[in-house]
């Protein structure tokens, strides 16, 4: 029995993943690293601001997902 390889996604289906993981991993280390650096995740800060950060923090996956829903 041979066994061949068969591709359930394009290569620039792979290449578009990757590069919206990469964006929204740097992205979400910026937005941590200034929110901690500021202080806006503070003890005494209200629990909204970490809600906040996290809107601003997946911006990426909504880009890119709206990016590869066009195609």
């Amino acid at each position: 029995m041979m066994i061949t390889r068969l591709r359930a996604y394009s290569r620039v289906g792979v290449l578009w993943f990757t590069v919206a993981t990469a964006a929204f991993t740097w992205w979400n280390a910026i937005v941590c690293g200034v929110s901690i650096a500021t202080g806006w995740w503070g003890s005494q800060q209200p629990s909204y601001h970490f809600g906040v950060s996290v809107l601003v923090g997946v911006i990426p996956l909504f880009v890119a997902a709206w990016l590869i829903g066009r195609r």
